[in-house]
């Protein structure tokens, strides 16, 4: 609770104007004044070491905030009918490295603190328990449910693996709202996402879009996949920045490579979880 405490102090000095300073301060829509008493303090030296000590307690106290049930996050996404890129940020993280369009008052970070302190002085011990996992450990596959070769791919290649797959459409009611999309790629152990003639447009090029942004943001390790004659400029932007991507062909022969290479990376993917 110490901690916490500390923490809660520490901030309001940091958030001097009342809202979390952003990166780039002259990107945003604030008033001059307010922008030049942002720039002269971020120059301080007091100022820099108040951030640095801050940076420093953050890990420790999202620890503390995940033992105890609380999720800060902050969503910044379009429509999937419009499409485009999900971000996904921790509101602490925020507090020193806000480089979104979000304009974040301290009253809400401290709201969260608090309610975090409020537990350990008020909670029963069984309230503060971690949540445990419901489902077992599983990739969250990004696909089109139009390729039933890739599909296959996959199944046979993760039949006796530790991971399993996620498939959405498998799931009760179709395909799940938003909010248990982001839950599932949130509790996966990585993505594997499959770019195809059916994936490339459409609706499910935005839902791919949507999956990976989540991903990136939640920090999820990405494995992608490309059917041969797709080409680069019709992959999304932001993949190359994130993961390689490997192609495969959809002869007999390709196939059975494409699962070998998926089951590869299921592998890779037990071990880096082992290694954690």
């Amino acid at each position: 609770m110490e901690l916490l405490e500390s923490f809660r102090k520490k901030v309001d000095q940091y958030l001097f104007l009342g809202y979390a300073p952003p990166v780039s301060p002259e990107a945003h829509e604030y008033d001059q004044e307010a922008l030049l008493k942002m720039n002269i303090e971020l120059q301080k030296k007091p100022f820099q070491e108040l951030r640095r000590t801050i940076s420093e307690m953050t890990p420790s106290v999202k620890r503390v905030l995940t033992e105890l049930n609380l999720s800060p996050i902050v969503l910044d996404y379009p429509p999937p009918t419009i499409g485009g890129p999900v971000m996904k940020f921790h509101l602490l993280d925020l507090v020193t490295e806000n480089n979104a369009e979000f304009q974040i008052r301290k009253s809400k970070i401290f709201d969260i603190i608090d309610q975090a302190i409020g537990k350990l002085k008020y909670g029963r011990p069984q309230e503060l328990e971690p949540r445990k996992p419901t489902k077992g450990r599983y990739v969250f596959i990004s696909h089109s449910s139009k390729d039933s070769t890739v599909v296959s791919a996959i199944n046979q290649a993760l039949q006796d693996m530790p991971v399993k797959p996620y498939f959405v459409e498998d799931k009760p009611g179709g395909v799940p709202p938003t909010k248990e999309i982001a839950q599932a790629v949130e509790d996966a152990e990585a993505l594997f996402v499959f770019f195809t003639w059916n994936s490339i447009c459409g609706e499910t090029r935005d839902w791919i879009l949507f999956e990976l942004g989540l991903a990136i943001g939640d920090g999820r390790s990405i494995y992608c996949w490309k059917q041969q004659g797709v080409t680069k400029e019709q992959l999304p932007r932001l993949l190359e920045q994130v993961t390689k991507y490997q192609e495969f062909a959809t002869s007999s022969d390709g196939i059975l490579k494409l699962a070998g290479n998926i089951r590869a990376a299921a592998k890779d993917v037990a071990r880096l979880d082992a290694t954690n």
